[in-house]
Parts: structure tokens; sequence; C-alpha cells
């Protein structure tokens, strides 16, 4: 198999990483809508379960549900 500087597998995977990630932010952040945290507590907890940032869950959170909602 010959290399191309067109396929970077490492990026490949980081990127297919972040987008399960992503998913399972949201599967998270849908679950807890259920229970009695404010929006404050539900940060922490998914920011210290994943240890990501909050601009990450929120991007998680809003800006990926409106793309794949749009499909």
């Amino acid at each position: 198999m010959s290399r191309t500087k067109l396929t970077n597998t490492k990026r490949i995977i980081e990127a297919l990483d972040a987008t399960l990630r992503d998913l399972e932010i949201r599967a998270c952040w849908e679950g807890l809508q259920q229970s009695n945290l404010t929006y404050t507590e539900k940060i922490q907890y998914i920011g210290a379960n994943w240890n990501v940032s909050r601009e990450t869950i929120e991007k998680a959170v809003y800006t990926d549900k409106e793309t794949t909602s749009t499909r």
C-alpha cells in the first residue's frame, strides 16, 4: 500500500474519536435532562467524566445537534 499526503490515518482516527465523544456527551446530556441538576452541575459532571472544557460540551450538545437534525 503506497502512502500519500492525502491519507493521514492518525488525523482520521482523531476525528472519529472526537465525533464519538461528542455523541456520548450528547447522550449523557439528554439523560441528565431528566435529573434535578442545574445547567452548571450538568456541565461540571460531563466535564469531569470526559475531561473536556465547557466550550467542548456546549459544542457537542448544541452545535452538532443542529447539524444532525437537518440531515
